[in-house]
């Protein structure tokens, strides 16, 4: 019997199609369990969005998407379309804004090692050592 791993996907979704297959094909490992989707990058809040539609289509909507950190840059939302008629008001599951917080308080309430999978530019990790470097 294969033990699940616990995971973090730490993902800069929303401008290319290769983080929606990687988060389509993390959620069909029956040895993966996704405990939080955070996003990275420029318009963290666009990509929560479209992580937020990716889950609700999928039935997924108990796992916590946490917005990470935003630079205020804005990124090319290329999938802009695909959320347009998305409201916050209509997603089901739970929604951190302060990301960095979410991350270190879901790596703090394992009571198994949390791995996080980094698909994006590491900027909310590294947002997570300069709070928390121990």
């Amino acid at each position: 019997m294969k033990q699940t791993k616990k995971v973090i996907l730490d993902t800069d979704i929303g401008n290319d199609i290769d983080d929606s297959f990687a988060l389509g094909l993390l959620l069909t490992l029956e040895n993966i369990d996704v405990k939080l989707i955070s996003t990275c990058y420029q318009d963290t809040e666009y990509r929560a969005k479209v992580v937020a539609k990716t889950l609700t289509n999928l039935s997924r909507t108990d796992i916590p998407i946490a917005i990470g950190y935003n630079n205020l840059q804005k990124s090319e939302p290329s999938l802009q379309r695909y959320v347009e008629d998305f409201s916050w008001d209509s997603y089901e599951g739970e929604v951190y804004q302060d990301g960095i917080e979410a991350i270190i308080d879901c790596i703090r309430r394992a009571e198994e090692k949390i791995t996080i999978i980094s698909i994006g530019p590491a900027t909310n990790l590294v947002k997570v050592l300069e709070r928390y470097p121990e």
